[in-house]
């Protein structure tokens, strides 16, 4: 079964459950183990409470407007919202160099620094198992946000100066999904 696929089973299985059906019945229609019924509704719930938090964080960034601004690390991350092993990744390079706290001109001058960086922006460099892929999942995360009129400003120069240093035309690569 192909991810899309999954992705499908996995909203109808919630779909089922939220109509009330128990997971017994839900497993034996998809011919599935029960735990692997609680797992996926786990899951679900997991997400829908992480993206309540990650809309919350946003208002707030959006109402603060501001560069300067420290964020925890954890609403930050949460914030944006990078495919998971990023988040993972940085969270563990921010404990490691014991921040808790980071403005989100920190956060872009990871993702793109002011002066042309010789080997890469230090979320490629320093941050481990970041990678290209995760690199682009936390650029389209926050393209994806409204981070207010001085925020959005300071962001869309620093793409500017991506796209000029890396002489990208057109669409980012490695699209992810942003909310």
């Amino acid at each position: 079964m192909g991810m899309r696929n999954l992705k499908e089973r996995n909203l109808r299985i919630v779909g089922m459950a939220e109509t009330g059906m128990t997971q017994t019945v839900i497993a034996k229609r998809f011919r599935v183990s029960h735990s692997l019924i609680g797992i996926i509704l786990k899951k679900h719930e997991v997400e829908q409470v992480t993206k309540a938090k990650r809309r919350e964080i946003r208002k707030r960034m959006l109402e603060a407007d501001d560069l300067e601004r420290l964020w925890p690390t954890e609403q930050l991350l949460c914030a944006i919202g990078p495919m998971l092993m990023t988040w993972n990744a940085l969270d563990r390079y921010f404990k490691k160099i014991g921040r808790t706290e980071i403005s989100l001109r920190e956060m872009m001058d990871m993702i793109v620094p002011e002066e042309d960086p010789r080997f890469g922006p230090d979320l490629i460099r320093a941050v481990d198992f970041v990678g290209k892929y995760g690199f682009w999942s936390v650029v389209h995360q926050l393209n994806s946000m409204d981070l207010g009129a001085k925020c959005n400003t300071e962001w869309r120069r620093r793409l500017d100066l991506l796209c000029k240093r890396w002489k990208i035309t057109g669409e980012f690569p490695y699209h992810g999904e942003p909310e």
